[in-house]
């Protein structure tokens, strides 16, 4: 069993370094909406997605990110290079956290670290591992009871994700709860027996609902002052999709191995996760989730339940024969690694239905530096040439962060004006567009995409013409409409059919030797 035990290890060890090598260089593209808030407050004075007044949005829903941005804006240090080595710390953090929680479980930590999904989440410059991370830590927090531990982790959470907004409710009604544990495992009678016992201590928690609604609300009151609205833009660009009853079963399925803590009659928190991670399921499967890369919102909940189950698991070594009715007959070991085995499978679950196409997402960032990256130093070298003041375009990240221009953001996430009123020529004279980046592929313009069609018609009716394609896959091209010709941008767009007009593995190829570092850089 000890050969088997460190052949695992050294198996997963390995899987764990060629994850950090290839997911590390991978930094998505909408990250770069969140810093260029930082970067346009750093040159310019003004909180906005836009280096000016115009069309106030708050585009980000990360505020804890797009603060953090500042940091590197104001110091003149590369802004992916500062969020990388943001996300070693976070991961070294979480590593003592989690073995320090675990009693030392190194194999299952091992297990999260190898999946491609961890390195390009912790790596790829949004929240989504810092959140895993925090809600996995105050899950544990609650469960120990740790009152302060709980607010405070509450109150970093509250300006990193909205869904932590549901915390306000939940966490002073959880601290203020006494529903004492059962020594056993719980029948019927006695679940009924405890919920009926539940008792509240209400000082308590109108207490914890004040230090927790107070910072939340004048942060809502601030975006409402600058933005015109008390919720980020990206909530009213998202909402309103079609329910699909399959996705909230594809995401409550993550919900089932925290089941389990009713065999060690956990009630208060199984409840607690059930209501926190439902609602979030709820909320995701009527929702447009765009950049769901590497199921991204699945990771949201399947991790910190996956964290929790083994922290149970290892917490109860010395408790589990006294909550397990006729227990003499199970080994101890037996019971742990049952959970541990579940939370295993749970994984598993997820590795196999989490989409990653690992080859396409190691070569994303390298291609979106020869294309969105150079079409935005391009057009900032070139604006006063042309007097160039703004463009659109529906991918508003690396683009229009190195542009320094007013942008359009044709999706709307970037774009309060599109959300409130949808892609029309006033809002296109609004902004006083002088070039146009449609969604294309090398055959045609995506004219069914995000209102292209109502785009393509008013460049037709001012004279706009046809520039090139900007090419960032084979299939994916930027095809730039203006209404003068612009020989940087041909050369730009000769250069990017050079580089990225090839297949995944050919690309995949010739990079994959490449240090990861190389590419921790705008």
């Amino acid at each position: 069993m000890n050969t088997f035990y460190r052949l695992s290890v050294c198996i997963v060890s390995i899987c764990v370094a060629i994850s950090f090598w290839l997911g590390s260089r991978f930094t998505v593209d909408d990250a770069f909406i969140t810093w260029r808030f930082g970067k346009n407050f750093a040159l310019h004075g003004i909180w906005n997605f836009n280096p000016s007044h115009l069309d106030p949005t708050q585009a980000y829903t990360n505020p804890i990110f797009a603060l953090a941005s500042l940091i590197p804006h104001l110091n003149n240090v590369d802004v992916v290079l500062f969020f990388k080595f943001f996300s070693l710390l976070t991961l070294g953090a979480f590593t003592i956290w989690f073995l320090v929680v675990t009693k030392k479980s190194f194999f299952m930590l091992l297990l999260v670290l190898a999946l491609p999904a961890t390195a390009i989440h912790a790596f790829g410059g949004l929240e989504t591992f810092f959140f895993i991370f925090l809600v996995s830590a105050l899950l544990v927090s609650l469960d120990k009871n740790q009152t302060k531990i709980s607010i405070i982790l509450t109150l970093i959470l509250l300006v990193t994700r909205p869904e932590a907004w549901i915390l306000v409710g939940l966490v002073p009604l959880y601290l203020s709860t006494d529903c004492p544990r059962s020594i056993r495992m719980l029948s019927w009678r006695d679940l009924y027996a405890n919920i009926k016992n539940i008792r509240i201590a209400k000082k308590k928690l109108l207490v914890i609902i004040f230090f927790l609604t107070a910072p939340l609300f004048f942060y809502l009151l601030f975006h409402q002052k600058n933005f015109g609205s008390f919720l980020p833009n990206t909530f009213y660009a998202k909402s309103g999709a079609i329910f699909l009853f399959k996705e909230l079963v594809k995401y409550s399925l993550f919900l089932v191995p925290a089941l389990t803590l009713l065999l060690l009659a956990r009630i208060k928190i199984l409840i607690f996760i059930f209501v926190f991670f439902g609602v979030m399921a709820l909320g995701y499967s009527k929702s447009f989730l765009t950049m769901n890369y590497a199921s991204r919102f699945a990771y949201h909940i399947f991790m910190p339940i996956y964290c929790f189950m083994i922290y149970i698991a290892a917490s109860q070594r010395e408790k589990i024969m006294e909550l397990i009715i006729s227990s003499e007959r199970i080994a101890r070991c037996k019971v742990e690694n049952f959970i541990k085995f579940l939370a295993g499978v749970a994984l598993c679950i997820f590795l196999s239905n989490s989409g990653v196409r690992p080859i396409g997402l190691y070569t994303y960032y390298p291609r979106l530096l020869t294309s969105h990256g150079q079409l935005g130093d391009v057009l900032s070298q070139i604006s006063d040439k042309y007097r160039m003041k703004s463009f659109a375009i529906g991918d508003a990240g690396l683009a229009p962060y190195r542009s320094d221009l007013n942008v359009l953001d044709i999706v709307g996430l970037g774009s309060s004006l599109v959300v409130k009123n949808g892609l029309t020529g006033q809002v296109l004279s609004t902004y006083a567009i002088d070039l146009i980046a449609f969604y294309a592929s090398p055959e045609s313009i995506q004219t069914n995409l995000f209102a292209q069609d109502v785009l393509y018609k008013w460049a037709s009716e001012k004279d706009f013409f046809r520039q090139c394609d900007v090419y960032w896959r084979p299939d994916y091209t930027l095809r730039l409409y203006a209404k003068q010709q612009v020989p940087e941008l041909q050369k730009l767009c000769q250069n990017s059919d050079r580089l990225n007009n090839i297949s995944d593995e050919k690309y995949f190829k010739e990079i994959m030797f490449i240090p990861p570092w190389h590419y921790w850089r705008t």
